[in-house]
């Protein structure tokens, strides 16, 4: 598959028509997870401070989210951060490549 960059280049409409027409959109916690599945397409989410119980997971069959569940400062925000209040970030720090291919493959 080809991976296309288009960071800034698009409107918010413009990234809705891109996003209906891929396959799935590797992602993180982001307004752009949120527009691929209101457009239907489905979802590989990448998950940090932000928990399933705050409401923002994805809801398509298709989809899938990727975090470590043994991480015990969870959650730590309900909209993700840019700096980890405990300075080991290990939230995201502890999600590798391999994780996000498994739920890609699946």
């Amino acid at each position: 598959p080809e991976i296309v960059d288009l960071t800034g280049k698009l409107t918010l409409l413009e990234s809705a028509a891109v996003l209906r027409q891929c396959d799935r959109l590797i992602t993180n916690d982001t307004g752009l997870m949120h527009m691929a599945e209101a457009v239907k397409t489905p979802v590989t989410a990448i998950f940090g401070s932000t928990v399933r119980q705050l409401g923002f997971f994805p809801f398509l069959e298709r989809s899938h989210v990727v975090e470590n569940l043994t991480v015990s400062c969870r959650p730590c925000s309900h909209v993700g951060r840019k700096n980890c209040p405990k300075g080991h970030f290990q939230c995201m720090n502890s999600i590798h490549p391999e994780m996000v291919l498994d739920k890609v493959l699946k």
